[in-house]
């Protein structure tokens, strides 16, 4: 079996993806790379600490299909400023996006870390349903 690519990435701020769940703009270009799922996690500066975000998954998407540069999610979970910390959910994944200040991104292998916050995700709606945040129980 040959093993998934999960895009990890850091954000600074909300909206994007937006209320439906569509990844507009963030990160340019590489939000149409090739990969199988999508964590995104808040950033350690100043901006995402002003939105509460900073350290924490703030939403996963699995199964994108992009159209018009826009990426949709066959499931699309967001917990807002809400999520758990990475550290307190995937510590080694924590370590690894947090431990160089400017890692902004990276494509990971999917591992026993990785699948548990996918695990969160695989029953979510798609983009196209989705309507508010969710529970960070959901981890």
């Amino acid at each position: 079996m040959s093993r998934m690519r999960i895009l990890v990435y850091k954000q600074t701020h909300p909206g994007d993806p937006n209320q439906r769940g569509e990844w507009r703009h963030c990160t340019g270009k590489r939000r149409l790379w090739n990969y199988y799922a999508v964590i995104g996690v808040g950033g350690i500066g100043h901006e995402p600490k002003s939105w509460g975000i900073d350290r924490k998954v703030t939403w996963i998407g699995i199964g994108p299909a992009v159209r018009w540069n826009i990426v949709r999610f066959e499931h699309f979970r967001n917990f807002g400023n809400y999520g758990p910390t990475l550290a307190s959910v995937a510590s080694g994944l924590a370590k690894r996006l947090f431990r160089k200040k400017y890692t902004r991104f990276f494509l990971a292998d999917d591992d026993p870390e990785i699948q548990k916050l996918l695990e969160c995700a695989e029953d979510a709606p798609p983009s196209r349903d989705y309507d508010g945040y969710d529970s960070p129980s959901a981890c």
